[in-house]
């Protein structure tokens, strides 16, 4: 495989990942006491506590009385604690949070420390209205070092959208990185899209297609696509664990001519023999782990492993590991921890293990 081929195809997998159809609409949007303006969902108001999702980073909580400003895109049901029920739109004018009616002729001001409780409502239920898409996203940038067959360090950026869209929910991401040991932008290269339905069921379909390449482990391109479904197991006040089980195939496509001219140690075929294809079949099995820290910090683990089912003792397993720290100005602070463990490959002499640790600056939008 020529690398003009395998730049066509890295730019082809990011223009799917980028061209989502859908209409953007604004997202929701919160501001603290402390000045920290964030962007994401609105999850509910309780107890004189608000639960608001940042975007892709998780549910964070935050006492109401340190809510100076509130907006949603679209309509909820307001729930006070002397029993009335108020939809529209939760809005901030005049320094004021109110909530304006479907109809757009009132303007109630609303005290966040008398809600029982926040709803969202099907548009179907509101005449006039309708349910709005949105688009969230995030950008990374940062730097990244590698621990496996071939060591390797370089900047990377990292790029996520999740869409809302009426029926269905997308969440996709593509990482990018510039080997400065190779001198290469195309020797690592990761990209996700998963795709479920928008609703309210406990237990959810998913399809998932990743792609993966890590020409340091011989890895010139690899391919899952994966359908199962995901529920959440456990949901408290600041943590949650969500878990997806499913079936997936894989296509391999491994050459090592690269990581020969870099490990002239490594008993690798010789040129012209290093091309070696492969398909898998195998179980999806994942625990996600989120809970919010100290200073609206969010700590994210996930724990993927891949039993083979076409051959007996193959595995791959990876234990992702993310901690956002909120800064001025609306970035976020990204360490990443990745440890990674796959006996698949065709090379007696490629490390089975391999380690990653990146650091970043993250704005959202």
């Amino acid at each position: 495989m020529s690398m003009n081929h395998n730049n066509i195809r890295i730019v082809m997998l990011l223009a799917l990942l980028l061209l989502i159809p859908a209409r953007i609409a604004q997202c929701d949007t919160l501001t603290l006491t402390s000045g920290d303006h964030l962007t994401g969902t609105l999850l509910n108001i309780s107890e004189g506590t608000l639960s608001f999702r940042t975007t892709l980073a998780g549910r964070i909580f935050v006492p109401t009385q340190e809510v100076t400003q509130l907006s949603t895109s679209s309509f909820v049901v307001v729930a006070l604690k002397d029993d009335q029920l108020i939809p529209g739109r939760i809005a901030t004018q005049n320094n004021r949070i109110v909530i304006i009616t479907p109809n757009n002729d009132a303007r109630i001001a609303l005290n966040l420390e008398d809600v029982a409780s926040v709803a969202t409502t099907p548009a179907s239920e509101i005449k006039g209205t309708e349910k709005s898409n949105t688009i969230q996203g995030s950008i990374a940038t940062g730097y990244k070092w590698r621990d496996g067959t071939k060591d390797a360090s370089g900047p990377v950026t990292e790029i996520t959208l999740d869409a809302q869209l009426k029926k269905i929910e997308i969440e996709a991401s593509a990482e990018f990185e510039y080997t400065q040991d190779a001198d290469s932008f195309g020797r690592f290269f990761d990209a996700e899209v998963r795709l479920q339905p928008n609703n309210e069921a406990s237990i959810k379909p998913q399809a998932i297609l990743e792609f993966e390449r890590d020409r340091n482990q011989a890895l010139d391109l690899r391919t899952d696509i994966t359908l199962g479904a995901n529920t959440t197991l456990l949901e408290g006040k600041k943590q949650r664990i969500d878990g997806f089980a499913g079936v997936g195939v894989s296509f391999e496509e491994y050459d090592s001519d690269d990581l020969r001219k870099d490990q002239n140690n490594l008993p690798l075929p010789p040129p012209g023999e290093s091309s070696v294809s492969d398909q898998d079949l195998n179980l999806n099995l994942a625990v996600r782990y989120s809970r919010q820290w100290v200073h609206q910090s969010t700590i994210e683990k996930e724990l993927i492993v891949r039993p083979s089912l076409s051959d007996s003792g193959d595995l791959r397993a990876e234990l992702k590991s993310r901690l956002l720290m909120p800064l001025p100005l609306g970035m976020q602070l990204q360490l990443n921890l990745d440890l990674k463990y796959d006996n698949q490959s065709p090379y007696k002499d490629i490390d089975n293990w391999n380690t990653s640790f990146g650091a970043s600056m993250r704005f959202d939008f």
